[in-house]
């Protein structure tokens, strides 16, 4: 037999197997509860999570360039919280809301609240 063949072969004989193993794996139907993901994903949180930073209205300016605009965002505890979006749009600038660094900018100003587990 040519490597060719051999080859053929030997990927058919794989995806043959493993369309039996997909067959063996038993299908979960989980029920989601929609109105939790839904008030979830608005307010930010889990009903039942501890909040670890409480974010409302805030502003970040850059001297009188407004980099960031009205941020309302609650982060629970022990979960993921991912902040996507395009270069430049404020991912950084809101992060540095956290650990206090906009304030080691000098034409930097911050407006609003943040809170860490309630203490602003």
């Amino acid at each position: 037999m040519t490597p060719e063949k051999t080859l053929m072969t030997e990927q058919r004989v794989t995806e043959q197997r493993v369309t039996e193993q997909r067959e063996q794996v038993p299908v979960s139907r989980a029920r989601i509860d929609v109105s939790a993901v839904a008030n979830a994903a608005m307010t930010g949180t889990r009903p039942d999570a501890n909040t670890v930073f409480e974010c409302s209205g805030v502003d970040v300016y850059y001297s009188d360039f407004r980099a960031l605009g009205d941020v309302t965002l609650d982060v629970a505890e022990h979960e993921v919280t991912a902040l996507i979006g395009p270069s430049g749009c404020g991912k950084t600038t809101f992060l540095r809301c956290f650990n206090l660094m906009n304030d080691l900018i000098e034409c930097a100003r911050v407006e609003g609240t943040v809170n860490y587990h309630g203490v602003d």
